[in-house]
C-alpha cells in the first residue's frame, strides 16, 4: 500500500523534504513572522504597562539612553557638566529652570556645553552659523538708535554672543565660527 502523501498544514500543497512542521516554507515563514509579531506585540503592552506604572523612572531611564546613544555622556559627566557651568546656561548666563539641552556641533558631534532651552532654539534657528549671528547683533543693534528699549536686550546679547563664540574657539569646531 503507497504511504498517504502529506500536506502544508496551512495551504495544502503537497509535503515534500523541504517541509518544517508540516507547513511548505511560504508557509513557515508567515507562521514565523507571525510568532515574531506575537511575542513584540506582547513585549510592546508589557513596556508599555511598566511605564504607565513608574512614569518617573521610565522618564529617568530614557534621559540616561539618550545622552548615552546620542552624546555619549553618561548621568555623572552630565552632571559634571551641569556643576562646571555653575548651573547656569553657557548662553544667557540664566540659571536653568528645566533640564539643561546638551549644545552640540551637529558636523562633529562633539558636545560644546550646556545650553536653556530658549538659547538651543536660538543656535539651532541660526543653525550654528555665527555670521548669522553677528548680522542678527547688527540688526538689532542698528535698532537701538530709533527705539532705546532694546538697549539691554541688546547688550545681553552682545555679552551671549561673545560667550558663545569663546565655546566655539575653545572646541574649533570647523563651521566657520
Amino acid at each position: 500500500m503507497p504511504a498517504k502523501a502529506m500536506h502544508c498544514l496551512r495551504c495544502g500543497i503537497p509535503r515534500d523534504d523541504r517541509f518544517k512542521l508540516g507547513r511548505c516554507p511560504p508557509c513557515y515563514r508567515i507562521r514565523v513572522h507571525e510568532k515574531r509579531e506575537s511575542r513584540l506585540e506582547k513585549a510592546r503592552a508589557s513596556c508599555r504597562a511598566w511605564k504607565k506604572a513608574y512614569p518617573e523612572r521610565a522618564r529617568a531611564n530614557y534621559r540616561r539612553w539618550h545622552l548615552r546613544a546620542k552624546y555619549g555622556l553618561t548621568m555623572t559627566s552630565f552632571q559634571q557638566m551641569v556643576d562646571a557651568q555653575g548651573n547656569v546656561c553657557a548662553i544667557c548666563q540664566e540659571p536653568f529652570v528645566s533640564t539643561p539641552k546638551v549644545d552640540h556641533c551637529h558636523g562633529t558631534g562633539r558636545v560644546r556645553g550646556l545650553l536653556c532651552h530658549q538659547c538651543n532654539v536660538g543656535l539651532g534657528a541660526f543653525r550654528d552659523n555665527c555670521r548669522s549671528l553677528e548680522r542678527a547683533i547688527r540688526y538689532l543693534t542698528r535698532l537701538l538708535s530709533k527705539w532705546p528699549c532694546f538697549a539691554l536686550k541688546a547688550v545681553n546679547i552682545w555679552i551671549s554672543l561673545n560667550i558663545a563664540r569663546s565655546i566655539w574657539h575653545e572646541g574649533s569646531m570647523g563651521d566657520g565660527c
